[in-house]
């Protein structure tokens, strides 16, 4: 059990929570594309930050999770 719960753990739940986020994330932001026009483009680190997605708590997190995700 120790094996394919910690190989769970480490290596398939962080993943899956990135493309989870992210499919949210990308729904939110052209939500906000289509209610505030193109020039949100403009602020999309700022709005990115201050996004709140279920399977992450922080913007930070997000940026976390992003550079474990790319460096593994």
């Amino acid at each position: 059990m120790l094996f394919p719960g910690g190989f769970s753990y480490l290596v398939v739940r962080p993943r899956l929570q990135l493309l989870l986020g992210l499919g949210e994330w990308l729904a939110a932001m052209a939500g906000e594309v289509r209610r505030d026009g193109w020039p949100a483009l403009f602020s999309l680190v700022a709005r990115t930050l201050k996004f709140q997605s279920s399977h992450w708590y922080t913007g930070e997190e997000f940026i976390d999770l992003a550079a474990n995700n790319v460096s593994c």
